[in-house]
């Protein structure tokens, strides 16, 4: 189940569970035990469940399904609670959905500096990388792609690619309804270690594959997903963020924090619509707080071989600046010029969770 871990349904009489406390998703059933997923989940049996996971809440006879005050979630009670001794109730639990190694963070091309220019930006939660392509369209422009990639074998992440239009930079209200995702292709994550690995990807008919390695300018932080349940604890700033309660759905940022510097990459639309990724790096400059320039590049396209980087070119449109109040609540103040129009404003952000509980970098 790579592109849903979180599943509750009948699966051959049994029950599929999600248990969010742990991301695991376990296989409540009556008799013999059937295998869900070979190719990319292994079942093991558990001991039985404990009998406070037999304890519906409320009174009389449970109908099918019963809410329990455990971690299990949900348990199918064959029933009133004078024949629970009857009912045959294993629980498996999935042990290999999960990768072991996290890959959140900064990428570019191998070797490092080859083709500075361009940049994958990794979200990396459970058996998911939602990836940020920050590269260069055919005419040069600046230009990005985002993949939610599920995992699909060991060390390896696939999943469509897809270009956005939304709501102009100076909309007074961001309308989520007017972003439109098209699709251009395909593309795929495989992983050698921790901190190298390879692009492939299809897009508009053009097949390529780069080898890519994590972007280091600061001591790397080592993320877990799960590592804390209140993100607002954490201390370093490393994820995707969005607006607040998820009510700006269409543009994002991602933060890479190393060390006093955060590497953002701000994914937005211009001032009619089409996408805008900008970067900035940005240094502490007070408690929670760091700025820096904004800056919009050209250069050569994302099928372009070899690459120069010696043609990109960087022009600063404006500055940005970040104020955390905890790990997980921060404001994002901006001013962007681009030719004769400017705008400036201030967002409220939050961590964009879509594993929960999230990935923390320490």
């Amino acid at each position: 189940m790579p592109d849903a871990p979180f599943h509750i349904g009948i699966w051959h009489g049994g029950n599929l569970v999600a248990d969010e406390t742990t991301g695991n998703v376990h296989l409540i059933g009556f008799g013999q035990h059937h295998t869900l997923n070979p190719v990319t989940a292994t079942w093991t049996r558990l001991a039985d469940p404990p009998a406070e996971l037999l304890t519906p809440i409320g009174q009389g006879k449970p109908a099918g399904f019963v809410s329990c005050a455990t971690p299990w979630g949900i348990v199918c009670i064959d029933g009133d609670r004078a024949r629970m001794p009857k009912c045959r109730i294993w629980l498996y639990r999935s042990t290999a959905t999960v990768a072991s190694v996290n890959y959140e963070g900064q990428w570019w091309n191998t070797p490092a500096g080859s083709e500075s220019g361009w940049s994958l930006s990794f979200a990396h939660q459970g058996d998911v990388i939602f990836a940020a392509w920050f590269t260069h369209d055919a005419l040069g422009s600046a230009w990005y792609m985002s993949m939610t990639a599920f995992q699909s074998g060991p060390n390896t992440f696939a999943g469509t690619l897809y270009r956005t239009t939304g709501p102009p930079l100076d909309a007074i209200q961001f309308d989520p309804n007017q972003v439109e995702r098209i699709e251009v292709g395909k593309g795929t994550l495989t992983f050698a270690d921790g901190n190298n690995g390879t692009f492939a990807y299809t897009v508009n008919g053009i097949t390529q594959t780069k080898s890519i390695t994590r972007q280091v300018f600061g001591p790397l932080p080592t993320c877990t997903w799960g590592g804390l349940v209140d993100l607002a604890l954490a201390t370093n700033y490393q994820n995707l963020w969005w607006a607040a309660g998820g009510v700006e759905s269409g543009w994002g940022i991602s933060f890479a924090h190393q060390g006093d510097v955060i590497f953002a990459t701000w994914f937005t639309y211009d001032f009619i619509g089409e996408a805008l990724p900008l970067s900035a790096t940005l240094t502490k400059v007070g408690p929670a707080t760091y700025s820096g320039t904004l800056i919009k590049t050209s250069g050569p396209a994302f099928s372009a071989v070899p690459f120069d980087p010696n043609a990109v070119t960087r022009a600063t449109v404006g500055t940005a600046t970040v104020t955390f109040s905890n790990g997980n609540a921060a404001t994002f103040s901006y001013e962007v010029t681009l030719g004769s129009q400017s705008v400036s404003g201030n967002k409220t952000i939050e961590r964009q969770v879509f594993r929960a509980p999230g990935t923390v970098c320490q």
